[in-house]
Formats: C-alpha cells, sequence, structure tokens
C-alpha cells in the first residue's frame, strides 16, 4: 500500500505536556485534549486516542513505534502543521546511513516517569504503515539538511518530498521545535485521519505554507 509520510513539528516540552504526563496520569486527558482544540468531536477523539495508553501498556506485543509514537505524532498535529510526502522518509535514510540514524531520539529517552521505561525496539524510526519516529532535535537540524543534500536524491526524496520536509524544518526552525514524522497519520486515498486535517500541508491539496 505504500507509506502516506508526514513531517510533524512539535518541541520537548509539548510532547511531555500532552503525551508523557497524560501516560504518567490518564486523570489529565480530557483537560489536555480541551487545551488542544475546543471543537467536542475533536475532544473526543483525542480523548479516544489517550484512552488507548493503559491498553498498549499492557501489551507486549504492541510495539512503541506503532502505539505510542504514533500518538505524539498525531497530538503534534494538533499542535501545529504538519507536512506530507509520499512513500519519502528520513528514517529510511537512517537504515541505510548511521550518521542520519543519529539525528533521532528514541521518546523514552526524553521522559521521565512511567513512559521512561517503555520498552522501544525501533531505535527511534519509523518503520512499517502505522508507525512514527522518535524526536529530531533543533540542534540536529544543520546536520540533517547537510546529510539530506549529500544523499538524498534520488533514492530516498523526490523534489516533492524534499520541498514538504524543509518546510516542515522551516517552520520548526523558525518556532524552536523539533520533529517527528509518521506513517499513515493520513491516508488520502481514505480520506482517514488520525490528526487535524485542517493542518495537513501537502501539494495535492495545494497549500504548503504554514
Amino acid at each position: 500500500m505504500g507509506y502516506d509520510v508526514t513531517f510533524h513539528p512539535v518541541s520537548r516540552d509539548q510532547l511531555k505536556h500532552f503525551v508523557f504526563d497524560v501516560f504518567n496520569d490518564v486523570s489529565v486527558a480530557e483537560s489536555r485534549a480541551a487545551e488542544l482544540s475546543n471543537d467536542p468531536e475533536a475532544q473526543e477523539q483525542i480523548v479516544g486516542l489517550y484512552g488507548q495508553f493503559p491498553e498498549w501498556e499492557e501489551d507486549d506485543e504492541a510495539p512503541f513505534e506503532a502505539t505510542f509514537a504514533v500518538a505524539a505524532a498525531a497530538i503534534a498535529g494538533w499542535l501545529h502543521p504538519y507536512w506530507y510526502a509520499r512513500g519519502q522518509a528520513l528514517s529510511f535514510m537512517a537504515f541505510e546511513h548511521p550518521e542520519v540514524a543519529e539525528c533521532f531520539t528514541p521518546l523514552p529517552r526524553l521522559a521521565t516517569g512511567r513512559f521512561a521505561s517503555l520498552p522501544d525496539d525501533s531505535d527511534g524510526f519509523l518503520g512499517e504503515n502505522f508507525t512514527a519516529s522518535g524526536f529530531i532535535s533543533p540542534d540536529k537540524f544543520d546536520t540533517l539538511t547537510r546529510l539530506v543534500k549529500e544523499l538524498a536524491a534520488p533514492k530516498f526524496f523526490a523534489q516533492d518530498g524534499l520541498e514538504s520536509l524543509h518546510a516542515a524544518l522551516g517552520y520548526a526552525r523558525a518556532k524552536g521545535l523539533g520533529l517527528l514524522e509518521a506513517t499513515d497519520i493520513v491516508v488520502p486515498s481514505a480520506g482517514e485521519f488520525t490528526s487535524n486535517p485542517e493542518n495537513l500541508r501537502a501539494h495535492y491539496l495545494k497549500r504548503m505554507d504554514p
């Protein structure tokens, strides 16, 4: 089915407030959802996402990158614009280039409390469909931009994907944010969204500006 990749600016503090803290104390889920959206239907969707946290914690077969990492990317998409690239991801580069892999930090390493002890065998990379990555901190952006220029074309990124990636990095730089990437947060062919559809930026929508 291929990969519908999206790039998600978000800060470390926002991950703590809207993901790690909710996992550590699920009683704050409704108040956090209200901070993310004033739309009751959207709040219900977000609370439903939070409601899966205890189930995922108990499920030894649930991969981190397909559960909590996806939730983090979805939450980021309620906070900020996010950019689409069909079949193009930094994680795909990371599998072949260790210097790219070093730009990713698995999410448990950013956290405190119980979230920090969650097992994550992904090394911070997305893999299959419906997965998401770890965090790329702002201090890695210069290195990452250089590596993408040196290594990406044409194997890993086409022009549209490069434009989406650079748009996401540019927005993140301007706001002092880091970056996550995910697959299938949005599936255009099915009109499916796990995050805020209004924040999606994509060539096929003719909407790329923040």
